[in-house]
């Protein structure tokens, strides 16, 4: 056993947790839930687990991202916190989870910025479409942001990475748009991509 694992350095897979906060942003309506497999949720879930990243996301009461950050909450409520919007109900959000409230939606997205080292979009719906394109914006236009990454297992974010190919093809949108933000098609990958860039 190495010094490592005597400072608390290493977990017990022999990794060094990267022990960060990640904004993560995914669908918040059932049907999300079947867009990414069961035992890519789990693997999801200990990934996270494992590399002590603790997340802060949008309060959303279901869906897949939902459902996550209540397993990841149901181990540790400290490792999870809400940015939740003026009005927005919060009887969802797990029981002793930090929650914030902030005026707005463009607000929320400047405060997971601050907090976040990363942000982690999952499939979704609109509310992931919105947050998805506008953190793409910030760091298009050159402004602090942390890097995007977008698990996508089976393309479901395709027709909205082509609209935005054939947007900078005609000039519509800044050419390196699509550059701003890092597309994987498994947890694992994210995993990887994830400790690249945080460790």
């Amino acid at each position: 056993m190495g010094l490592g694992y005597v400072l608390g350095e290493y977990d017990r897979w022999g990794k060094r947790p990267i022990d960060a906060w990640i904004g993560f942003i995914g669908g918040s309506q059932p049907g999300s839930r079947r867009l990414l497999g069961k035992e890519e949720q789990d693997r999801l879930v200990e990934i996270l687990w494992e590399n002590e990243l603790h997340l802060v996301y949008c309060g959303m009461a279901g869906g897949l991202a939902g459902d996550i950050v209540r397993r990841i909450a149901g181990r540790t409520p400290r490792r999870v916190r809400a940015l939740l919007v003026e009005g927005q109900p919060d009887a969802d959000v797990p029981q002793r989870v930090a929650k914030e409230t902030v005026d707005s939606h463009f607000t929320r997205m400047k405060r997971i910025s601050e907090i976040a080292e990363a942000v982690v979009f999952l499939p979704g719906g609109l509310g992931t479409l919105s947050e998805l394109t506008g953190f793409m914006a910030v760091r298009a236009a050159g402004l602090a942001c942390p890097p995007l990454f977008v698990l996508d297992p089976d393309g479901w974010f395709d027709p909205i990475f082509d609209f935005l190919r054939t947007a900078a093809r005609r000039r519509v949108v800044p050419g390196g748009t699509l550059r701003t933000v890092k597309v994987v098609s498994s947890v694992d990958s994210l995993e990887r991509v994830l400790r690249r860039a945080l460790l």
